[in-house]
């Protein structure tokens, strides 16, 4: 360009303009106002200057480019300015040569004459190059055109240079398509990622490929995008569209079914976990909770408030720690439990007064009873603890912010087809729903997962829900769940309804005048615990004999002649257990009464075994209170039976 400059600056003699000219490294020569060679610089030593001084530029031009070579040559002239144009060169004998030429108008020399400088250099290969390239893209696009894909060719702006058929993601024609962004054509919500994949395409030549979806958002697409040959040096893509919507479809059902199988094996497992881990531990707070409440008798008389602190830290973690066995139980369906008729309001009104304690005065909390005389059978205790637990997990979604949180009790009838899990029939529905952020679908189907939590470290255990779960299975019930992000969550828990006629009602004991004293007979295989049992049942007045296992415990009653009041049984005992051990002792006297107890699961004991024999369970860990009010209720009941018959 700085030789241009100096060619076209002002005066410029002939003499400069052919110094300059004979040192051009490409083709150049001066012609006049009539197109004609006034002399020619020698690049070429194999031409003969004075067959060329003298002749137009257009006799050395193939007849099918002569046109455009004089058009050019002219606008030059008149504009006074540079042109450009390419031209097919004729030469007898000689191959086929391109040459790309810059018309240059020079200023008048000395006496007036008007001048232009013409600049060749030989483009042959490049224009070989292009029409080996279109030749391709004429291939190209046969090809493209067989395709079932939907193929894009993407300039080095993402404009749509050309589109093998219609968009099938889009409701328009390609040729609309055709010179517009490619960005402009995908969703709002994946075009920042989209886009930045096509773009690192063209900066640095390396393949990427992509899921994308349609404009109706149904169906799937994977994007393959790839470098093409650049043009004037600028970079190309092509992206290939593949429909995967039908594999994409069969796949999530595949997933699913593996999920739903997984999340089976897994309930599973951790039931089986729960169940052995929760013997040895409960058997170990029931040591601490005994301890403490004999540690607080001795205690009361003196002045060891210190110690009564102490004692009082211990007991709330030993409670904590059997909140979490009851939890772990309860997911994995192996809760004892003890149902009893119960109106569904009721234990809405029941989990109501405890809500209104840990619920902050920020979220407004409210019932709405569709259905007040819903019967169900349940352990209350259990389902209260259900309706907790679901608010409580409302609560912590709200995170403390304004907003509201409703239970519903209604009725609902299940059909056959509506729920493959759930027999056919009437239902109670328990709903919790708050105005909270709502659930991601990805958590949506872990949220009953063990130890799943989105909540953070420390927060939260994981179990909350997967307990919910546990309870309502064994209650023969379901729970469903209702969620959009950002406009909150409902989740409703499903119970058998109870017809009022099937429900009995047990005729109130009454108080005893004063506490029954009785022979009772203790089979417990852990030491502590039986020790323990033992020394309280002692304090309240009862005599007690103290057996290690189920067949010792056979072995006293047939080798003792007094009578027992009543036997208390640990389910699961090395040599012989509960079950066998009530058996044997029943056959033997029929109307002795027993309590079972476990820290297990129910799962020891066969299922309607304990309603069939009219027997109690009692679920370690428990207190001392539980154990002598059921001991006392036990032997009450026997006591007025015999006297009736």
């Amino acid at each position: 360009m700085q030789i241009l400059g100096d060619i076209r600056q002002e005066p410029l003699t002939d003499a400069r303009l052919r110094q300059i000219v004979a040192h051009l490294p490409f083709y150049a020569a001066v012609i006049d106002r009539d197109h004609r060679y006034l002399w020619a610089n020698q690049i070429d030593k194999t031409l003969d200057l004075s067959q060329v001084i003298g002749q137009t530029n257009e006799s050395f031009v193939h007849e099918s480019c002569r046109e455009l070579s004089h058009a050019a040559i002219e606008r030059a002239f008149k504009n006074e300015r540079v042109t450009y144009y390419e031209a097919l060169a004729y030469r007898e004998g000689e191959m086929e040569t391109w040459y790309g030429i810059r018309v240059v108008p020079l200023p008048a020399d000395e006496v007036g004459k008007v001048r232009a400088l013409l600049l060749s250099t030989d483009v042959t290969l490049r224009r070989k190059a292009e029409a080996a390239l279109r030749e391709s893209e004429a291939r190209f696009r046969l090809l493209t055109e067989a395709l079932p894909d939907f193929v894009v060719v993407l300039d080095h702006e993402r404009r749509c240079e050309y589109l093998n058929r219609d968009p099938p993601m889009q409701a328009m024609r390609r040729d609309q398509m055709l010179g517009t962004l490619i960005d402009d054509y995908v969703l709002p919500q994946e075009r920042e990622r989209i886009v930045d994949a096509i773009q690192r395409v063209l900066d640095t030549g390396c393949a990427a490929s992509f899921d994308l979806l349609g404009s109706d958002a149904k169906r799937t697409f994977i994007g393959r995008v790839v470098p093409l040959p650049p043009v004037d040096g600028r970079p190309r893509a092509v992206m290939v569209n593949t429909d995967i919507s039908p594999q994409r479809a069969a796949e999530e059902e595949r997933r699913a079914l593996e999920a739903r199988l997984a999340h089976a094996q897994k309930m599973e497992s951790v039931g089986q976990l729960a169940g052995g881990v929760a013997h040895d531990f409960n058997n170990m707070i029931m040591v601490m909770g005994l301890h403490l409440e004999a540690a607080r008798e001795l205690a009361h008389d003196g002045e060891i408030d210190s110690m009564c602190h102490e004692l009082d830290q211990i007991e709330i973690a030993a409670k904590r720690a059997a909140d979490l066995t009851r939890q772990l139980l309860a997911f994995a369906r192996r809760q004892p439990h003890q149902p009893r008729a119960v109106l569904a309001s009721d234990l809405a009104a029941s989990a109501m007064r405890l809500l209104t304690r840990v619920i902050p005065a920020s979220i407004k909390l409210q019932t709405e009873i569709r259905a007040p005389e819903a019967w169900l059978m349940v352990d209350a205790g259990l389902i209260e603890q259900v309706i907790t637990n679901l608010c409580v997990n409302a609560r912590d979604a709200l995170a403390d912010q304004p907003g509201s949180i409703t239970i519903e009790v209604g009725q609902h009838t299940v059909l056959e087809s509506e729920h493959r899990l759930a027999a056919p029939g009437p239902y109670v529905s328990i709903a919790v729903s708050d105005t909270g952020p709502g659930i991601s679908p990805a958590d949506l189907p872990r949220i009953f997962e063990p130890f799943f939590t989105t909540k953070a470290p420390g927060k939260g255990s994981g179990l909350g829900l997967s307990m919910v779960h546990g309870i309502v299975s064994q209650h023969a019930g379901f729970v469903t769940v209702d969620s959009q992000v950002g406009h909150g969550a409902t989740l409703t828990v499903f119970l058998p309804e109870v017809a009022p006629a099937k429900i009995t009602v047990a005729a109130p004991l009454g108080p005893a005048k004063q506490p029954e004293r009785a022979r009772i007979l203790i089979a417990e295989d852990e030491p502590m615990v039986r020790r323990l049992i033992a020394n309280l049942l002692r304090r309240a007045g009862h005599a007690v004999v103290e057996a290690e296992n189920g067949a010792r415990a056979l072995r006293i009653v047939q080798t003792t002649h007094e009578p027992f009041d009543l036997l208390i049984l640990d389910a699961v005992m090395p040599e012989m257990g509960g079950k066998e051990c009530y058996e044997r002792i029943h056959a033997l006297q029929p109307k002795l009464p027993a309590i079972f107890s476990s820290g297990y699961s129910a799962d020891m004991l066969p299922s309607g075994f304990l309603r069939e024999h009219g027997l109690r369970l009692i679920a370690k860990p428990y207190d001392g209170k539980t154990l002598l009010e059921a001991v006392e209720q036990t032997v009450v009941r026997s006591r007025q039976q015999q006297l009736t018959r």
